[in-house]
This record gives C-alpha cells, sequence and structure tokens, in this order.
C-alpha cells in the first residue's frame, strides 16, 4: 500500500507529465545560462541551512530561521542583502540542499560539480550546452571560474578572470610587455591561416587515412565563427571599459557575458565570485567572512538580476525571462568550527537556480542535524526515506534538461522535476 508521501510524489510526477508543456523547443534551445561560482567552498550554515541541530553544528549566534515566499534561510541583521534578495526574487528561486561531492580536494570537487565525474577528461555542464548548437559565436564565455573541456573545447572561449581577451584584441598586451614583441606581417598572417585552413579541412575530410576527422572539423567551424566575429565590431568592445584592474566588482565583469546574451552572440557563461577583497570562501581561519561573503554575494546577485531584467532577450521579454542562473561552490565547510575559528572541508553543498525555467519558492532536499544530506523525492523535492542522495550528476542532468538535451545520456543523472517549471 502506497504511503501518503510516496501518493504524493507519484501526483506531483503525473502532473508534471501530463501538463501542457509551456517551453516550446525552440524556447529551450535559447535558453541561456549564466553560472556564478563561489570559489572555495562556502559554508551553508550562514544561508541556507537554517536548521540544523546548533548542539551538533557550529552556527552564526546571531541568525534566526526564516521564510519568504516558500524560501527557508538563515537571517541575521548582519547580512541585509540575503533577505533583500528573497523579498526581491524568491518567486523566481529555486534552493537544492544536501549535495554531496564526494571529495574533500578543491579541483576534484570543481570537476564533479561541473562534470559529474573527477577522473578522466571531460566537459563541463556549460561546455555540453553550448556546444549542442554551432550557431553561437561566443558559444560558453569564460569569465572567471572553473572550465573543462575535452570533446568541445572549441566551445569555449576564455575572456579571463581581468578581460584580457579585451587586451589582445586591441593589442593593449602587447603594447605592455617588457620584452619587445615583432608581429608578422599582413601577407605573413594571410597566408599562415590559409595553410591552418586548408589542414583542418583536409583532417575534416580524411578519417579513413587516419586523420584526426573530429579535430579538423571542430577547427573548421572555429575558422568559421571567427569569420563571423571579426565582421561584429562590438565584440571588440567586450570588457574594454573595465580595463585589467584587479577587484573589478563581478556584476561589472558579468555585464561582458549580458552584452553577449543580449546580442545572440553567447548561450552560456561562467564568472567567479571571491567575496570580500577576493580573499575567497576557503574560510580554514576566522570562519565569521563567510556572512561577510554572503552578503556581498547575494547583493551582486540583486544587481546582476535587475540588469538581467532590464535587457531585453530574443523572444520579446526581458533577459532574466530566457536565462538561468546557476549560483554554487564546490564544497562545503564542516559542522565544527577548528582551532582557529574557521571550518574545513565537508563533502556536502547547496546550490540556487534562478530565473528561466526554474519553479520559484522551493527548497530541494535537507540537511540533518549534523548537516549531511538527506535523500529526496525528485519529484516533489522533499526529504524522503529511501530516496535519491543528490548528487552532482542531478545538478547536471537539471540544466540539460532546462537546456533541452537528453539530461539522462549526457549527465548519468537524472533531472530534480521539482524545480523545474516547464507546463
Amino acid at each position: 500500500m502506497l504511503s501518503r508521501r510516496s501518493l504524493l510524489a507519484f501526483a506531483a510526477a503525473l502532473a508534471a507529465t501530463l501538463a501542457p508543456r509551456r517551453a516550446r523547443a525552440a524556447d529551450l534551445a535559447a535558453r541561456k545560462f549564466l553560472f556564478v561560482f563561489a570559489r572555495g567552498g562556502w559554508d551553508p550554515t550562514w544561508v541556507f541551512a537554517p536548521d540544523v541541530d546548533p548542539a551538533l553544528v557550529d552556527v552564526d549566534p546571531e541568525a534566526t530561521p526564516a521564510e519568504i515566499g516558500g524560501l527557508t534561510f538563515a537571517d541575521a541583521a548582519s547580512r541585509p542583502n540575503v533577505r533583500a534578495f528573497f523579498e526581491r526574487y524568491a518567486a523566481r528561486t529555486a534552493i537544492i540542499n544536501g549535495i554531496e561531492v564526494r571529495s574533500l580536494t578543491h579541483e576534484r570537487c570543481r570537476r564533479l560539480l561541473f562534470c559529474g565525474a573527477g577522473e578522466g577528461e571531460a566537459d563541463d555542464w556549460a561546455t555540453r550546452i553550448a556546444a549542442s548548437d554551432r550557431g553561437w559565436r561566443l558559444p560558453h564565455l569564460v569569465l572567471g571560474g572553473p572550465s573543462f573541456t575535452a570533446a568541445h573545447a572549441d566551445a569555449v572561449v576564455r575572456l579571463g578572470d581581468n578581460n584580457q581577451l579585451a587586451e589582445l584584441l586591441s593589442a593593449d598586451a602587447f603594447r605592455r610587455s617588457d620584452s619587445p614583441i615583432a608581429v608578422a606581417s599582413a601577407n605573413a598572417l594571410t597566408a599562415a591561416e590559409a595553410f591552418a585552413q586548408k589542414r583542418a579541412a583536409s583532417w575534416a575530410r580524411d578519417q579513413a587515412s587516419g586523420q584526426p576527422q573530429g579535430v579538423g572539423a571542430a577547427l573548421v567551424a572555429a575558422y568559421e565563427r571567427a569569420a563571423l566575429v571579426r565582421g561584429e565590431a562590438a565584440l571588440f568592445d567586450l570588457g574594454r571599459d573595465l580595463g585589467s584592474d584587479s577587484l573589478i566588482p563581478v556584476p561589472d565583469r558579468v555585464s561582458a557575458a549580458l552584452q553577449c546574451f543580449e546580442a545572440g552572440y553567447s548561450r552560456c557563461a561562467i564568472v567567479e565570485h571571491l567575496g570580500q577583497f577576493e580573499l575567497g570562501w576557503d574560510t580554514h581561519s576566522n570562519n565569521d567572512v563567510q556572512g561577510i561573503h554572503f552578503d556581498l554575494l547575494f547583493g551582486d546577485l540583486s544587481t546582476i538580476l535587475d540588469d538581467m531584467a532590464a535587457r531585453p532577450g530574443a523572444g520579446g521579454a526581458s533577459l532574466l525571462d530566457e536565462t538561468t542562473v546557476v549560483v554554487l561552490s564546490e564544497m562545503g565547510r564542516t559542522p565544527r568550527l577548528n582551532a582557529a575559528g574557521g571550518k574545513d572541508h565537508w563533502t556536502f553543498t547547496s546550490a540556487m537556480l534562478v530565473g528561466a525555467g526554474i519553479r520559484g519558492g522551493m527548497v530541494v532536499g535537507a540537511y540533518d542535524d549534523a548537516l549531511v544530506g538527506r535523500p529526496v523525492s525528485l519529484a516533489t523535492g522533499a526529504p524522503e526515506a529511501g530516496g535519491t542522495a543528490l548528487r552532482p550528476e542531478e545538478l547536471g542532468a537539471t540544466l540539460l534538461a532546462l537546456a533541452g538535451l537528453e539530461a539522462e545520456e549526457m549527465g548519468g543523472g537524472s533531472p530534480i522535476l521539482a524545480v523545474m517549471d516547464e507546463s
């Protein structure tokens, strides 16, 4: 006999299956993705996990559990931007708690979180999404943060943490070099490019003779995109106003990506958030810095989403209406403080999804009293004994499904249906 919880999960899954789909295939193919990555590992108890047992987990003593628009969070006067963000965007936001990254080292956690695999070569979720349609001039724009590629390296354009691409395009990087740099003549450059394109085309044709056909085809596609880019003068202005100074505010960095989204140049982008003074989130000492970082992060997110809401999208609505914003960190922090007043690496973390395709006011998953992720129903998002233990694969499958891709085949996980609003 079905339990009440199982019956509710079944009903929710059935309703999601039978409901008319609001997002057409064309809408999914045009959906964009902005990743905001908090490098170093954040402490979920400062925002996302307000209900852990303070006898087992060291938490902010000033925080109290709060709820806005269906989202529960740890609220404190010292973090006004967190409350302000939820007051404005709770209806478009879903929180996913208790994702297990299955490692304690930064690089492996990043690979797991972004690719679903800690070993070997793999493309990250953004690269897979961007590479699924070769019509984008700058498919995945990396302004900072992790980027892993294998089969689709040609889909990634690295603008650089400090907008180095803009400096290369303008030649400022060469003019400021300590060593003189000789530039080849125009005739030599034209001849070299013609030779390279001819070689790529030959590789693309001659698979039977043992040539790397896939590499050749990718290079040919890259040359075709490069020809389009040359005709787009606006691309040469990306990031130029920002210069290369350090401590560029994150919303200003994101502005370059939003320009590309708005113009239809890019489908995906990632930016890194290092917190106040770019100290990073790896707080092995003075864990109170987490509160300062979170307040800055949520303030920046509000600025970014406000900017997106004011920009027109391709389909007549706003850019926010056609973009899914993914906010995440590669790991969490241990339940207890260490001797230096910090917290060490923890295998469970949270993520946040905002915008297009997201069912707002939704909290998926939970932590138990000791900050360990609980199994959940993918259909309802509620904790469920015998349910699915959330992994990066489930997060990745959700993003791929939101992009209109075959999530199970490409990501190895199952989509979290509870956060998807495609009815």
